[in-house]
């Protein structure tokens, strides 16, 4: 099984129109749930994300999420 790191950023943008710019921006808006905690508004590369869903084990993989560094 591959695993992958997948890096992401907070987003403070949220609305509609705000994330269709975010979108334009070549990111992906979304969001992190955790048991308990506040959901936290994340915002990832496409190319980054794509890269993560399609590796070789197809969709036999591990993604550990870091956000903000």
């Amino acid at each position: 099984m591959d695993k992958v790191i997948l890096n992401a950023e907070p987003r403070e943008e949220k609305g509609k129109a705000l994330v269709k710019k975010v979108r334009t921006q070549g990111l992906v808006p979304g969001v992190c749930y955790k048991d308990g905690k506040e959901s936290i508004a994340i915002k990832v590369k496409t190319r980054e994300l794509h890269h993560a869903l399609h590796t070789k084990a197809g969709e036999n993989v591990l993604i550990t999420l870091t956000i903000g560094g």
